[in-house]
């Protein structure tokens, strides 16, 4: 499942990215 393994660490990425954001806002 090529295309559901790459959106997968996309997705991850960019929560990851909003997340680190969020901490940073705080």
């Amino acid at each position: 499942d090529f295309g559901g393994d790459s959106s997968g660490k996309f997705v991850n990425g960019v929560l990851g990215a909003i997340y680190e954001q969020a901490k940073k806002d705080e």
